[in-house]
């Protein structure tokens, strides 16, 4: 729970010392926004694997995770991440149809989602290493 605590301040910190430029706001408030999703998805999936024989932890990331697409769904991305933007939808929505499989307790769903969440992430770094661009890393 403290490193769930320390990243939300960091975003805070973060987001709070961004010059007023509009523009410069939504480019900071949406890479915190993605740095936050992205972490949680991949802390999530790593989780729930090791734990796949709990259905409970399978829908309690699963509601998670469908809370980030909401979020996801209702963010307009600034023009330099249009690109990037649906790979990162597409990884959140798959993971949670991975831990949708291990509620329902379907291992062998579970890694079909996992082996599409690894393709997607690998498209949108593709389209990130084109853009010469890098998202920070939160740890």
């Amino acid at each position: 729970m403290k490193r769930w605590t320390k990243a939300a301040l960091l975003a805070a910190l973060v987001m709070s010392s961004v010059a007023s430029d509009a523009s410069a706001t939504t480019k900071k408030a949406y890479i915190n926004q993605y740095v936050l999703i992205m972490d949680f998805t991949e802390r999530a999936m790593l989780w729930v694997e090791k734990h796949k024989d709990d259905p409970a932890l399978g829908l309690a990331a699963q509601e998670m995770a469908e809370t980030n697409i909401k979020l996801l769904q209702d963010i307009s991305p600034p023009k330099d991440f249009i690109e990037i933007h649906p790979h990162l939808v597409s990884i959140v929505e798959n993971s949670a149809n991975a831990f949708e499989a291990v509620a329902s307790g379907s291992p062998a769903a579970f890694y079909q989602y996992k082996k599409n969440v690894s393709k997607e992430r690998k498209a949108m770094f593709d389209v990130m290493r084109e853009l010469n661009f890098v998202f920070p890393a939160i740890i």
